[in-house]
């Protein structure tokens, strides 16, 4: 017994000198705090392995979520918070938990029965791990709903190895489906203050892949399904509601760039990429009628990008991801698409960790395109 806590005592000691170490005198010039994350995370897979160390912080992240709670009543930053589920409209008995970020009705005149902007966030994690309920998501959503008056509804589709693809695309389109669903009704519950001809998707990183899926499958009303180990595409139920902006923030598109050549950058090191690559796929094959080489999983391989909504990039410098991203930027703004970027030199994984230099910096540059498109909820006040 005291050798197995000698041992955990000298690896938890190590671990934390390899941090102190890896902060002060290697890697990139990031914030310290996304360097110990990422000695963390390195540490984690390590010792336990890569699949082992996804679930071991699949874990941790879901004892984080339970810091933060909903709120029934608005709290003291004037945001109200609320669980809900949504019903698959694919798989019967799947039900997809999502929360909802309310802010407060307007105490200016000419605001109080304004219609708000629905932004619908898919969260990151390689498709394994995450959710938009943990705490960092919590604050930096609840500060674009305050910031913005937007409502915001984050979506917790399943996740890999446990539900591969095409899972996370199918519980993305039925937020989607159920939203239009309530738009149509006459009680539209807890969304009777949301214009629908203002929707925006807001996704990063492996949810950043949602939201050009979505966009993709509104416009060809087309969406894969999963027939024992091979993908085929359905006619996907119609939206009629309006997709009015996308916001892809640190995107992949699976080219092949410069920037992948980052073996360890920081946060999402190629080990890592393989292994969400591996596990989000499984064991699919492709048949002779699948997308795998176009647009659906390489969006810069698509005949056309037109009538897709306008799209907002943010990209970062040390980011095996950044090239996917200006790429993307550069082939939607060519192909007609009203587009903006801002790159920022710090690590895959800043925006959504508020207390990150240039988390504040990036938030206000997406909400301030917002405002400029009229596509916030303040934006006549």
């Amino acid at each position: 017994m005291k050798s197995i806590l000698l041992r955990t005592l000298l690896l938890f000691a190590s671990v934390l000198s390899a941090c102190v170490a890896y902060i002060i005198f290697t890697g990139p010039p990031i914030d310290p705090q996304l360097k110990f994350i990422d000695t963390l995370s390195r540490a984690v897979f390590y010792v336990c392995g890569a699949q082992p160390g996804a679930k071991f912080s699949r874990k941790c992240l879901d004892l984080l979520s339970i810091t933060a709670p909903t709120t029934e009543t608005f709290s003291e930053d004037g945001i109200l918070t609320r669980d809900i589920e949504i019903k698959s409209f694919f798989e019967p008995n799947v039900s997809i938990p999502a929360r909802l970020f309310q802010p407060a009705q307007s105490s200016k005149k000419n605001c109080q029965e304004e219609k708000l902007p629905l932004v619908i966030h898919y969260h990151g994690g390689g498709f394994t791990i995450g959710s938009g309920k943990i705490p960092t998501y919590d604050r930096t959503l609840r500060s674009m709903a305050k910031s913005s008056n937007n409502i915001i509804l984050t979506v917790d589709y399943r996740l890999a190895p446990e539900h591969p693809h095409p899972a996370a695309v199918q519980d993305a389109y039925s937020a989607l489906l159920y939203i239009d669903q309530l738009s149509k009704q006459q009680d539209k519950q807890f969304l009777s203050r949301v214009d629908f001809s203002k929707v925006i998707l807001l996704g990063d990183s492996a949810g950043a892949g949602l939201v050009y899926n979505m966009a993709f499958i509104k416009r060809d009303k087309k969406i894969p399904t999963k027939k024992g180990t091979e993908l085929e595409f359905i006619t996907a139920p119609p939206l009629s509601i309006q997709l009015a902006n996308q916001v892809l923030i640190y995107p992949s598109a699976r080219e092949d760039t410069p920037s992948k050549k980052m073996h360890h950058a920081p946060l999402l090191s190629k080990q890592m990429l393989d292994f969400f690559f591996e596990c989000y796929f499984g064991n699919l094959t492709m048949n002779d009628n699948n997308f795998y080489k176009n647009q659906f999983f390489y969006p810069l391989k698509s005949h056309t990008l037109k009538d897709l909504p306008p799209a907002i990039f943010v990209t970062a410098k040390y980011d095996p991801l950044r090239d996917d991203g200006v790429r993307m930027y550069e082939k939607y703004g060519e192909e007609g698409l009203k587009v903006w970027h801002r790159q920022y030199d710090t690590a895959h994984g800043f925006f959504f960790i508020p207390s990150v230099k240039d988390s504040s910096d990036a938030v206000d540059f997406v909400v301030d395109i917002w405002r400029e498109e009229k596509l916030t909820g303040d934006y006549k006040c």
